[in-house]
């Protein structure tokens, strides 16, 4: 039996936990390597519920990994995902494993609007 949801818990938004966290919960990654040398970023993961109509539920949902991106340049953190792998996974590996989903579907995206694209009349 979990713990009951509060009526009087208020959910934060994203941008709300990114810009709480200390500086110290913000990791330099390398995201990739580049034709101009490594790619970085700065990440921060928190284990967090997700929290939607949850006044509904008896119980709160169960925890999951929040992945937070802050690229060079930005005021605040622009990339979010949720995750449910092991609490043993390392920043690192989730990161690696975002990344590589995210180049995989845009690739895919990429082949198929030029397999879409109208051929060229003589």
């Amino acid at each position: 039996m979990g713990a009951e949801v509060s009526k009087n818990t208020r959910p934060l938004t994203v941008a709300q936990l990114g810009s709480s966290l200390p500086n110290s919960a913000w990791k330099s990654i390398r995201r990739r390597s580049g034709t101009k040398g490594a790619k970085r970023s700065m990440f921060a993961w928190v284990r967090v519920r997700a929290a939607h109509r949850d006044y509904w539920r008896g119980e709160p949902r169960p925890e999951e990994w929040l992945l937070l991106e802050w690229t060079k340049g930005e005021s605040a953190p622009t990339k979010f995902w949720l995750s449910n792998v092991s609490v043993e996974t390392t920043i690192t590996d989730l990161v690696n494993l975002v990344k590589v989903r995210r180049h995989r579907r845009t690739r895919y995206q990429w082949r198929g609007s030029r397999s879409r694209r109208p051929k060229a009349r003589p």
